[in-house]
């Protein structure tokens, strides 16, 4: 799995989007409301390419295909379907919630396929899908009382999602099955 330039690029468009979320006041809720489901769109796009350029790896395959198809599906859902802030939070919540335990399942289905994976790497990803569900919390609790808050905290979990995925891209660079 020596292909990882889009997996990085993935981890890269994460990190931009939550930048926009961020900076939305400063840039205009118009232009973010734009750029932040393109941004995930790109993202998956770039995980559908990884996966597509490491065939030969069949539960990474698998696993990026997916991960690229629910990152292009929620850009799709905040680019049509939400029309207000509350919505938005909410369905990030629910998202990063799921892309949390989706890495915690990820890494032991991995360990248990025969693929070269480490346990520091099975660490890492299961750190990573914890901290996605203790941020999906705190992005609930906060919203309730503070949407803008919420919103800061889903672009810091946003970026932190794609921090995660260059540096996962980065140890897997030298994996094999």
């Amino acid at each position: 799995m020596n292909k990882v330039q889009n997996l990085i690029l993935s981890g890269l468009t994460l990190v931009m989007s939550g930048i926009v979320m961020l900076i939305s006041d400063s840039i205009g809720i118009g232009l973010a409301k734009f750029l932040v489901p393109f941004l995930f769109i790109t993202s998956g796009v770039f995980a559908i390419l990884f996966a597509k350029a490491n065939l030969e790896t069949k539960i990474p395959f698998q696993y990026n295909v997916f991960q690229g198809t629910v990152l292009i599906l929620f850009g799709l859902i905040i680019g049509i379907a939400t029309k207000s802030l509350d919505i938005f939070l909410s369905c990030s919540t629910y998202f990063i919630m799921f892309i949390g335990l989706f890495d915690i399942f990820y890494g032991f289905a991995l360990l248990n396929s025969g693929f070269n994976w480490t346990w520091k790497k099975l660490l890492f990803k299961t750190i990573a899908g914890f901290l996605g569900l203790l941020g999906s919390v705190a992005i609930l609790a906060t919203s309730i009382t503070d949407q803008y808050s919420g919103l800061m905290i889903t672009g810091i979990v946003t970026i932190l999602m794609g921090i995660e995925t260059i540096v996962f891209a980065t140890k897997i660079k030298t994996a094999t099955i």
